[in-house]
């Protein structure tokens, strides 16, 4: 199972609500392509932090004439460290634009994370929230002839 952090703007009169959710934990992005991955989630802060410390650990390690090993694994920690807080810099800029923390959810992905956040909340006039219809109904319960075992959508009312 996977955890979820549920972020929502509050809603004015007219719009639809608008929530985000961000998984916790490590992120495999950031680690491998950070650059991208701060592009794609419009991160510019970021990416402006993320291109100043890695200048700024580059020239010290060359200042300080580090050998390959140890360069090596001062970008490895880095990389990790970037990986490992990504998501806590997402939850923080949605923060930033006005989303306030909602709850969590746990689920085996994004996609059912969301449905199970969309039927635990309330429906907008206070009664329970309404579950999604898998089918539309038989005619023969919509016309109210009692249940038929083998009818369908197609048949004649």
């Amino acid at each position: 199972m996977k955890t979820y952090t549920v972020h929502d703007r509050p809603v004015r009169a007219g719009q639809d609500p608008d929530f985000v959710l961000v998984k916790e934990g490590f992120n495999w992005w950031a680690l491998f392509v950070p650059l991208i991955w701060l592009l794609a989630r419009r991160q510019w802060l970021g990416l402006l932090v993320y291109a100043a410390a890695t200048a700024a650990l580059g020239v010290l390690m060359q200042g300080l004439a580090f050998d390959e090993v140890t360069q090596t694994l001062i970008w490895l920690v880095f990389a990790l460290f970037v990986a490992a807080t990504a998501n806590d810099w997402r939850r923080w800029r949605l923060g930033d634009r006005g989303y306030r923390f909602a709850g969590v959810v746990q689920a085996q992905s994004l996609e059912s994370a969301e449905l199970r956040w969309l039927l635990q909340q309330p429906a907008a006039s206070g009664e329970a929230p309404a579950r999604p219809h898998r089918s539309a109904p038989t005619p023969a319960r919509a016309a109210g002839d009692g249940l038929q075992p083998f009818a369908s959508p197609f048949d004649p009312v």
